[in-house]
């Protein structure tokens, strides 16, 4: 089984609050895989640890083939230095992402872009494709200030895949959308799995993921049910 992510016993705790207790998750390369839970199952919690944002107690990690460590023991920059081929193969965007209102969409892509040290031409073919893809084409001008919700998620979307990530997580990507937005991020979804990636989505929808997934993980209290 390929597996590019794949975690053994995996804990965190919050001082009494054990919030991922001994944790089994594999998820397999090529399908869109989805992590269901109710809110405060544990899924942001699993998530930020498999991005390196948090260290986790106890138990294994394995990302694209690398056993991930937290950065305390080794140091910030040697351990971000040791995982940079793993991290730059990785697409995340968090619950509710929040970016700045005054810039313009492809303003936001083209600075992200330039902090994953693309060159000017590599980001001007790039963009134009992305914003195609996630449906924003002709407003990739306007103001993410001006975007709906629904948007904003969209060229949040956008902006894991500069990259060209092998993995994408998105953490709750249709949490405080209208009906429209939430199928809109799921085509998006779709379109992201014919193209040959991995996609890892946490939702507490058992319809959304239902409707976009070819695997999941049913995680409650920190513990995986299924």
């Amino acid at each position: 089984m390929d597996l590019v992510v794949e975690t053994r016993g995996l804990t965190k705790k919050y001082g009494s609050l054990t919030a991922v207790n001994k944790l089994e998750l594999k998820v397999k390369r090529n399908t869109v895989h989805g992590f269901l839970g109710p809110n405060g199952a544990g899924k942001t919690t699993t998530i930020k640890i498999l991005v390196g944002l948090l260290n986790p107690d106890e138990g294994t990690v394995k990302v694209l083939g690398q056993e991930l460590h937290g950065y305390k023991s080794a140091g910030f920059f040697q351990y971000f230095r040791e995982q940079a081929d793993s991290r730059l193969s990785i697409g995340y965007m968090p619950e509710l992402p929040k970016f700045p209102k005054h810039l313009k969409g492809s303003e936001l892509l083209d600075i992200y872009g330039q902090m994953y040290g693309m060159t000017q031409q590599q980001r001007k073919e790039q963009i134009p494709k992305l914003i195609e893809l996630v449906g924003l084409e002709g407003r990739e001008n306007d103001l993410i200030g001006k975007y709906s919700k629904g948007m904003q998620q969209r060229i949040g979307i956008a902006q894991t895949l500069l990259n060209n990530p092998e993995l994408v997580i998105l953490d709750e990507p249709s949490l405080g959308l209208d009906p429209l937005g939430m199928v809109e991020v799921r085509e998006v979804v779709k379109e992201i799995a014919k193209e040959g990636r991995t996609v890892l989505v946490s939702s507490h929808l058992l319809f959304e993921i239902e409707q976009i997934c070819t695997d999941v993980t049913i995680i409650n209290r920190g513990t995986a049910l299924v």
